[in-house]
């Protein structure tokens, strides 16, 4: 009984050890470069959102120099994927760079899950969309890593569909990640970026088309389930009350006047100090949609 006793012990601490070390196992010199990088990627940046490159590219290099020296940091995948999306959504000079850097991403998003999946004891490649067994088998500090890389790798993936169209994105099973790695961000870290596996959620929803055999999943009413989530999480960040009124504005034709009110706030917003660039974005995305709206209801010009 007590040999048994022992045996369990001794498995616990072999087990606890080895969570130690992969948590511990992030290189700290490249990500505090890469770090220092990322906090500058609004030099330069113009006030439509747009940044110059040079910051953020840095990052991307020092977040590479981490995975390539730690493949199993979970906190360097998820900073590189977001360093790449935003090299390539903020920073790009064109559509064919964007599409360069996209393609970057989502091989950088190969590497992550696959870095996940490295964590799960070889389980099915499927186990890295199981948040079950993620809180099973990774300690908090790499729940909380997967759960950001996930997002950051949905994000990536989603930006990639965009930029080459909705048949690629359900042909090639974009759309399919997009979902599986927003619905695990959801189940591990809801709030994290105020909810944005939701906003995630709402725009695969509201913008997808309902395909038997490809996107049987798609439903157009959770689109709004989904925005609604986020903005209960966040009803100050403006990435929801812009994600809220466009699907109120789509979809939800007797609350436009709610929805106009949001856009207008967005339209109207003071960018944050940490997400200049992110913020400006935003504000020119409401201005636009803003004055499609507001042209579209005008009245005709009176006749002479």
């Amino acid at each position: 009984m007590r040999r048994g006793v022992r045996r369990a012990g001794a498995a616990a601490l072999a087990a606890a050890a080895l969570c130690a070390v992969a948590a511990d196992a992030c290189p700290i010199e490249p990500l505090r470069a890469g770090d220092a990088a990322w906090s500058q990627r609004a030099v330069g940046a113009n006030d439509d959102g747009r940044a110059a490159d040079a910051h953020v590219l840095r990052a991307v290099d020092a977040y590479e120099r981490a995975v390539a020296e730690a493949p199993e940091c979970l906190e360097a995948h998820g900073k590189l994927l977001h360093a790449w999306y935003f090299a390539a959504d903020h920073a790009a000079r064109d559509d064919e760079q964007r599409r360069a850097r996209l393609d970057a991403g989502v091989r950088a998003s190969e590497r992550a899950l696959a870095a996940i999946a490295a964590r799960l004891d070889g389980a099915q490649p499927a186990a890295v969309y199981d948040p079950r067994r993620l809180r099973r088998v990774l300690p908090p500090h790499d729940q909380v890593a997967a759960a950001r890389a996930h997002f950051w790798s949905a994000v990536v993936v989603a930006s990639w569909a965009r930029a080459h169209g909705v048949l690629d994105a359900v042909r090639t099973g974009a759309a399919t990640r997009v979902r599986d790695s927003a619905t695990v961000t959801a189940a591990l870290e809801p709030g994290f970026e105020a909810g944005g596996a939701h906003r995630l959620l709402a725009a695969l929803h509201g913008e997808l088309p309902r395909i038997p055999l490809l996107t049987p999943w798609v439903d157009g009413k959770r689109a709004l389930e989904e925005a609604e989530r986020a903005y209960e999480i966040a009803p100050e960040h403006p990435s929801n009350q812009l994600c809220l009124s466009l699907v109120l504005l789509d979809d939800v034709s007797e609350r436009r006047g709610e929805a106009l009110a949001l856009l207008r706030r967005v339209a109207s917003l003071e960018p944050a100090e940490r997400r200049v660039v992110e913020d400006r974005a935003l504000r020119r995305m409401a201005r636009e949609r803003l004055a499609r709206e507001e042209a579209a209801t005008a009245p005709p010009p009176t006749q002479r």
